[in-house]
């Protein structure tokens, strides 16, 4: 029901639409607008922004441990 609520929202921002499925006519499909596009480029630029003043914070050391920490989450499980 929530998802629902920010879908409605995020049509009424003008951010997506709503566009009917031709391959099955029961389901929508979501389509990011330009306006959707850009607001999503502002707010990765923000965050972005955001992310390089904290890590601005902790020395050269600490962020090459920091990135090698974050590759090893990223590195899927062996066995």
């Amino acid at each position: 029901a929530s998802v629902t609520v920010y879908v409605r929202n995020l049509v009424a921002k003008g951010f997506i639409r709503r566009e009917i499925d031709d391959a099955d006519l029961r389901r929508h499909r979501l389509v990011l607008t330009t306006e959707g596009a850009e607001a999503r480029d502002r707010a990765l630029a923000a965050l972005a922004a955001e992310y390089d003043r904290r890590l601005a914070k902790i020395t050269p050391r600490d962020r090459t441990e920091l990135q090698r920490i974050l590759q090893e989450m990223l590195t899927p499980p062996t066995g």
